[in-house]
């Protein structure tokens, strides 16, 4: 498909024409969002996507106002299409003329295609889910880019002041499934590809099965007495035999997508299955770390926000300034990784765009040891909250003087003990004599005091909790706010580059209302975007 050329000269058809008896107002959303499209989407930011042959393609800039107008309303693919055909104001929004070609609904499954992974072809795109999917590389985040450079020229965003970072829950779409349901929907797809690759080895292969219902339709859950435990049991014994008389047989078979079904059958066995004393198969006690839930979203996980706050799906992590509450970056992982690996990538993200911030400030979540160094060593800060005082806040970790350097700790009644190890303990002789020796010391009659790998990193500074107690109201209340209208309510069903596509596309659906409210005025101007960079 080729490049689409918008034509030069306007018709009696354009939509400018047609609309010439309707006023729209300055400061209406319509006539903002059109100003801010045209200037920021044009068809050109889209030329690395086609080719320069073949039959013309659909003006790319309409379709995607199309998926962000669908995201804003919350409506489906046939839906936007409908208003796109009914609405005038869809149209004046979209410059789409009344001389325009109707658009089909799954014209816009291929545009989405095209901006995640720049491609429509099934093997470029299962190349690059092999390959592993970055949000940097997305053709979207060119366009997410654009935006973020406009609101750098219009003084609403500043990319040398601090940002802030939150993450929230994103619920996934598929049904979480129990050990036995995994198992079996395992063995299934396996059987169906097992067939469709070698069709006479298959045959004798089923016959072998204990169980001869893994092919049989309506069926999504054997039908056994769930209450009997020695039935249940029974079951899992058959299930792990079959699943292993598969594997053994599809060894020999050389097709690609079967042996990635047969990687997936093993890990659901091993994650939920152990060997018993009796030497057969029992379910594990506990959760598996990583535990796959699903065979519908194999990339979906167990998660929790809190001790209390469990979810089934993704994590996902944005960063905003915190005067124009603008988002910056958005990253997408797995529900069960914790909240600081989001750190890395989404600075990557912003080092790609120019808009690298100094600082991020987020809650506790984000403390940990690793990721504050390596984004110290892109020459980003990660600043948190002091940590929380404990039951003996006089004698609190913080209280202890920790010099690295010097490889000393110093209590606060003066004692200095050498490190020589993970951590350090102050107890004997030398607590004798101090009169907070019971407070300190504890029943136990000694105090140790752990040394972190990057003890220097987890050293609270005084000015630092001053700056993060006066911007911490922001981390609770535009981040909190934007991550649950643009990520929470609006997940794309299925896969983590998916839901990282809604994400990074309702990120700039609240942007461009956010520039028209902070730069409001009669006609927005706003730079050209970026060239594409070759891909």
């Amino acid at each position: 498909m080729s490049k689409f050329k918008k034509p030069q000269q306007r018709t009696l058809d354009s939509i400018e024409a047609g609309l010439s008896g309707f006023s729209y107002k300055p400061s209406g959303f319509a006539k903002q969002f059109r100003e801010v499209c045209d200037s920021l989407i044009p068809d050109s930011i889209f030329d690395d996507l086609y080719s320069d042959r073949g039959r013309p393609a659909l003006s790319p800039s309409i379709l995607t106002r199309l998926l962000l107008l669908e995201l804003r309303d919350g409506r489906s693919d046939e839906q936007i299409v409908e208003d796109l055909c009914c609405d005038v104001r869809v149209r004046y929004m979209c410059d789409f003329g009344f001389d325009h070609k109707p658009i089909h609904p799954t014209t816009l499954v291929h545009h989405r295609l095209r901006l995640l992974d720049g491609t429509i072809r099934r093997d470029e795109i299962a190349k690059i889910k092999e390959e592993g999917f970055k949000e940097k590389d997305s053709p979207l985040q060119d366009v997410f880019d654009a935006l973020k450079q406009a609101a750098i020229k219009l003084g609403l965003l500043d990319p040398e002041r601090a940002q802030l970072i939150d993450s929230t829950a994103i619920l996934g779409r598929a049904a979480v499934m129990d050990t036995y349901t995994l198992i079996w929907t395992g063995i299934r797809d396996t059987l169906k590809q097992c067939v469709d690759s070698s069709a006479e080895g298959s045959t004798e292969l089923i016959a072998k099965l204990r169980r001869q219902d893994y092919l049989l339709k309506d069926i999504t859950k054997p039908k056994i007495d769930w209450e009997n435990d020695a039935v249940r049991l029974e079951l899992l014994r058959e299930l792990v035999a079959d699943a292993a008389q598969i594997a053994e047989a599809g060894l020999s078979l050389e097709d690609k997508e079967l042996q990635g079904l047969l990687t997936q059958l093993s890990g659901l066995v091993a994650q939920d299955v152990v060997t018993g004393k009796s030497g057969l198969p029992e379910i594990k006690d506990g959760v598996t770390s990583g535990r796959q839930v699903s065979t519908v979203d194999t990339e979906m996980r167990h998660g929790r926000k809190s001790k209390s706050r469990k979810f089934n799906g993704y994590k996902g992590t944005i960063t905003a300034d915190p005067e124009s509450e603008l988002i910056t970056g958005v990253h997408v992982m797995g529900g069960n990784e914790h909240d600081s690996l989001a750190v890395v990538p989404i600075i990557e993200q912003q080092v790609e765009s120019k808009t690298t911030p100094t600082a991020l400030i987020g809650d506790r979540a984000y403390a940990a040891e690793e990721p504050r160094h390596e984004a110290m060593a892109l020459g980003v800060a990660v600043v948190t909250k002091s940590n929380s005082a404990s039951t003996q806040s006089e004698f609190g970790k913080s209280n202890f003087h920790i010099d690295v350097p010097s490889s000393t700790v110093t209590c606060p009644m003066g004692r200095i003990i050498s490190i020589t190890g993970k951590s350090v303990t102050f107890s004997g002789s030398g607590c004798r004599e101090c009169p907070h020796r019971e407070a300190c010391l504890g029943k136990g009659g000694k105090r140790t005091i752990k040394i972190r790998d990057r003890e220097t990193l987890q050293q609270d500074c005084p000015c630092r909790s001053k700056i993060v107690h006066r911007l911490m109201g922001f981390v609770d209340s535009p981040v909190s706010s934007h991550t649950t209208l643009s990520l929470y309510h609006y997940c794309y069903p299925y896969y983590n580059s998916s839901t990282c596509y809604t994400c990074i596309l309702h990120a700039r659906i609240i942007n461009i209302p956010d520039c028209i409210t902070l730069h409001p005025c009669s006609k927005i101007y706003f730079p050209p975007p970026p060239k594409p960079v070759d891909r």
